[in-house]
């Protein structure tokens, strides 16, 4: 769990510095120029695109309460909690719809924009290893019990 909570930390890091960038970029337009090395790694290029807001809110906004919620999650579990089968659900979905998120914007960064944010970059990796230990957790926390077989007559 501490690999969940680790990660989490990274990516809440990363996506707070996204968001007062976005938040910076509205008043100073050299927000994100510390962060552009040439043309294809470039936060302003990403950041003043059309994916860059969904549904009208900063996607860094989503990728700080993603891994608020992950950090959460990833200290309760630190402290011992076992989670009942619908949490278990819940934070897999949870997690699995966030990396979905995640590629797509990236795929969409790289073909769409022709641009790589480092700090997207960072935030997918961090939510690839939540993804990866989450799983890892319930594989080790809940193993399956064999059902037992019949005996036969």
């Amino acid at each position: 769990m501490w690999l969940i909570s680790l990660f989490s930390a990274v990516g809440l890091a990363t996506a707070f510095d996204l968001v007062l960038r976005t938040i910076a970029d509205k008043t100073d337009s050299h927000a994100f120029d510390s962060c552009a090395i040439n043309s294809v790694i470039n936060c302003a290029t990403t950041a003043h695109s059309r994916y860059a807001y969904f549904w009208g809110v900063p996607v860094a906004l989503y990728g700080l309460l993603f891994f608020e919620a992950a950090l959460v999650i990833g200290i309760v579990l630190l402290c011992g909690y076992r989670c009942s089968r619908w949490q278990l659900w819940g934070i897999s979905l949870l997690t699995v719809a966030g990396v979905l998120f995640s590629y797509r914007l990236l795929f969409y960064s790289y073909f769409g924009i022709g641009a790589l944010c480092p700090y997207c970059l960072v935030m997918d990796f961090s939510i690839t290893v939540v993804l990866i230990a989450w799983f890892v957790y319930i594989k080790k926390a809940y193993p399956r019990v064999p059902q037992a077989q019949p005996t036969p007559k």
